[in-house]
């Protein structure tokens, strides 16, 4: 089986923010301070799906032939739409994979649906692929239940990076950290390529020794990683 894994950040889109409160007369800095104010007066503290722009995207290929192919796609040099291109570009190239995220139901497949409208982007393979969304698919599809990939790396015992906020990625962005916020997103689709092994090994899709074999390969790439910014 052909699987892709993926992850997303984005940081606030003052652009669209701007023309819902007429905000054209602000600078993006002094937008998003109005935007928030005024969206935080809805009773809501994150911003609508709707109103958050893509700007890295990692993913983590594994497929017949293939150990691990791990790329991030998104810099200040690149628009949102070559981004997504890319993104699509490389989804087309491993033959419409098995698309997995943490939460593609509530959070990833929206936003992607939102921006390719933006943008005029077809994509009509990847919105019938139907992305397996993990932290529903584990908690059964209960609201309710399901938890965040802080919590899940918690439960599993395992060393991790936290994944940064939108407001964490817009101040890293305003500073041209771009490095940082790629590698951070690659952290976020690592963890649930972590938690997808223990998700197949549960269900019967692989054995315990493919299971063992391929967590002690994405433990080292981690680790190494995780040493590296310390």
């Amino acid at each position: 089986m052909n699987f892709l894994v993926f992850a997303i950040h984005t940081v606030p889109d003052t652009e669209t923010g701007a023309r819902k409160y007429n905000l054209g007369y602000l600078d993006d800095k002094n937008s998003l301070k109005a935007i928030m104010h005024l969206h935080q007066q809805s009773g809501k503290s994150e911003l609508p799906h709707y109103m958050q722009r893509i700007v890295a995207i990692s993913t983590i290929f594994r497929g017949e032939g293939v150990t691990l192919d791990i790329n991030t796609f998104g810099d200040h040099a690149n628009s949102e739409a070559d981004l997504l291109n890319q993104f699509f570009k490389s989804i087309n190239g491993y033959k419409m994979p098995t698309l997995i995220s943490w939460d593609s139901t509530g959070n990833e497949m929206p936003i992607l649906t939102y921006r390719c409208l933006k943008h005029a982007i077809p994509i009509p393979l990847i919105i019938s692929s139907n992305p397996l969304s993990l932290t529903h698919a584990i908690s059964s599809y209960h609201p309710e239940a399901a938890t965040t990939q802080e919590n899940m790396m918690s439960l599993l015992g395992l060393d991790h990076v936290s994944s940064l906020t939108t407001n964490e990625v817009w101040k890293y962005w305003g500073k041209g950290d771009v490095d940082l916020i790629q590698d951070n997103c690659d952290f976020k689709a690592l963890n649930s390529y972590r938690v997808f092994l223990r998700y197949q090994l549960m269900i019967g899709e692989v054995t315990h020794l493919h299971f063992e074999h391929e967590s002690a390969r994405i433990e080292k790439i981690i680790s190494e990683r995780i040493a590296n910014i310390e």
